[in-house]
């Protein structure tokens, strides 16, 4: 484990060496999956508390690379985004959290944003304890290609609540709009309760739920689509009444 990793997770404890009080709710985690190839991490993180953001640029320029040296270099990333060092990672084994120093408290990052992973890896985001709104986007002009940065067959699989699992072999000249036209079909004739679909454009679906513990996994390995695909997780103020599933 990388000591910058080390000191971003420090920074959770200190701050100016002084204790700060860390937050009960829990953030928005993050899981990255192993490298397969080089490649960039980016993604935007926010916390609802006061509106600040930044946003986090990871290049990871070996592979093969595991989940958990990769995330210490996303946690790294995270640290150096901000010179005035009140944004941190911490985690164990690739699955990271976040947090963002105000005044003197580590609030939760609730929003992960602008997600984009060109290693060849599948993404998870996990939201615990609230409802969460998962966004899969993509850009509106992009289309595939039929295959991936090693020459294979490119796929796009997408798992919701870990049980909703849903995957198409790409072809080149699919869109942004077929594919999610196919995804939100899938939605609509498998989700039960607590799950909701709701498409906000031709290049952009969001699945809302409502469960003490949710999860979303993808990956896009398609060269015409890798960059082009962006994931996002944000809480929900409203909670409601969540619902408890087997996990």
């Amino acid at each position: 484990m990388s000591k910058s990793f080390l000191a971003a997770a420090a920074m959770l404890l200190t701050i100016s060496g002084r204790a700060a009080a860390a937050p009960a709710a829990k953030p928005v985690e993050l899981k990255v999956g192993p490298a397969h190839v080089p490649g960039i991490v980016s993604f935007t993180l926010s916390t609802s508390v006061n509106g600040d953001s930044v946003v986090v640029e990871a290049v990871v320029d070996s592979a093969p690379l595991g989940a958990a040296e990769k995330g210490a270099v996303v946690a790294a990333a995270v640290a150096a985004a901000d010179p005035t060092g009140t944004w941190a990672a911490s985690g164990t084994a690739g699955t990271l959290a976040f947090h963002h120093l105000v005044g003197e408290v580590w609030q939760k990052v609730d929003v992960v944003s602008n997600y984009t992973d060109t290693t060849g890896a599948g993404t998870k985001l996990k939201a615990t304890d609230s409802a969460v709104a998962f966004t899969l986007s993509m850009d509106e002009t992009a289309a595939a290609v039929g295959y991936d940065a090693m020459g294979e067959p490119s796929y796009i699989t997408v798992s919701v609540t870990d049980t909703l699992a849903w995957t198409r072999a790409l072809e080149g000249g699919e869109t942004a709009a077929t594919l999610l036209d196919a995804f939100q079909a899938f939605l609509v004739a498998e989700a039960g309760e607590g799950v909701q679909v709701v498409r906000n454009s031709p290049s952009s679906l969001s699945v809302i739920l409502r469960y003490e513990e949710s999860a979303v996994n993808w990956q896009v390995t398609d060269l015409g689509l890798e960059s082009a695909s962006k994931g996002e997780a944000a809480k929900l103020d409203d909670v409601g009444k969540l619902i408890r599933r087997g996990r």
